[in-house]
């Protein structure tokens, strides 16, 4: 079946691919935040595809990113483990953690009666569980792939992501902060 753990997984034993997707963690939180998690879309698509999913698989799983982590986790564990090296993922307290934020972040204030500031911090919140998921990831690359470097540079579109979302966030916030005019 599609999806599922493959034990003579091919992406392994490749040298050259990292486990899941190695990133720095200052870039990130920076494109996590400024994006309000749409990075993470990417992020995880790139995930499932170094661990050896074709393209559909790995767009299906980026897309349910909030129900599909602890799959993410199991896969990351799982690689962790052929390679004989002790790593404690949290799987479930990771995964749970980051669901609840998540739905928390999508259901509530759905009336818009909530100040933006709050939404805005409640819609940076889940970004806190992804911080531990990606700092395992990074500890399981630098034990398993130690000559590979963690993606850190931002290019050119990851400039233009974080300069649109940083914008459109801080005239939301400039615009929730002027007076409203009443409705008649």
């Amino acid at each position: 079946m599609p999806g599922e753990l493959d034990l003579n997984h091919a992406n392994l034993d490749d040298e050259n691919i990292p486990i899941a997707y190695a990133v720095a963690l200052p870039k990130f939180i920076a494109m996590s935040l400024s994006t309000l998690g749409v990075y993470w879309l990417f992020w995880s698509f790139r995930a499932y595809r170094n661990l050896g999913l074709s393209k559909a698989a790995s767009g299906v799983y980026a897309f349910f990113l909030t129900i599909s982590l602890y799959e993410l986790l199991k896969r990351v564990e799982f690689a962790a483990k052929k390679a004989n090296l002790s790593v404690s993922m949290s799987k479930i307290p990771l995964a749970l953690t980051f669901f609840v934020l998540e739905t928390a972040n999508r259901f509530l204030d759905k009336d818009g009666k909530w100040p933006f500031w709050l939404t805005l911090l409640l819609a940076s919140l889940p970004v806190l569980p992804m911080i531990m998921v990606q700092r395992r990831i990074n500890a399981v690359n630098a034990a398993l792939r130690p000559n590979l470097p963690l993606v850190s540079r931002l290019n050119g579109l990851n400039i233009a992501w974080l300069s649109i979302f940083t914008i459109v966030i801080c005239l939301c916030l400039v615009g929730s902060m002027l007076p409203q005019e009443p409705t008649p």
